[in-house]
């Protein structure tokens, strides 16, 4: 009940091959679209052996899922050109593979960062104390609770990740 196999342009050439076995196997077939690779800021392709990072590794380094999800749902696809920060229901809702750019991404840092202090900064002040006790707790400092929720404002509009937090 597969309906979308959305795959990077280097699996163009073995598509053919699957489309044989599926057809074979009386199977319906899915709608195959190809979308450029992301690059990395050295102009090489992204991948499991070059510039690989975890979602845990995303996470240990303070930044929000929701933030990193917009962001990577950005790379090669535009709603409109102008929007940038959307939730997931916008997302889900706006995308369209014919907004699918045709030329390659650049995974760009800074404006992860940024993004991140976006989602950061407009967290409510309660949310935001939440998710600071939360990553200090999982960085294994034992810090109170209490400061930790004290500090929370001073905070918000200064750092663009929790990770920056402890230092800050």
């Amino acid at each position: 009940r597969i309906t979308h196999v959305i795959r990077g342009d280097d699996h163009v050439s073995n598509t053919p091959k699957q489309i044989q076995v599926l057809t074979a196997l009386g199977a319906q077939l899915p709608v195959y679209a190809h979308v450029p690779n992301v690059f990395g800021d050295d102009g090489r392709k992204l991948s499991k052996r070059h510039g690989a990072v975890s979602v845990d590794e995303f996470r240990d380094a303070g930044y929000l899922p929701e933030a990193l999800m917009n962001f990577l749902a950005l790379l090669g696809w535009a709603p409109d050109g102008e929007t940038t920060i959307m939730s997931r229901d916008e997302l889900v809702e706006r995308f369209s593979l014919e907004r699918v750019g045709s030329s390659p991404a650049t995974f760009d840092y800074p404006k992860l960062d940024w993004m991140n202090g976006v989602y950061l900064r407009e967290l409510p002040p309660d949310s935001y104390a939440d998710r600071l006790v939360g990553f200090v707790r999982e960085s294994g400092l034992e810090w109170p609770d209490e400061r930790i929720r004290d500090s929370a404002p001073l905070v918000q509009e200064k750092i663009g990740t929790l990770a920056e937090y402890p230092a800050f």
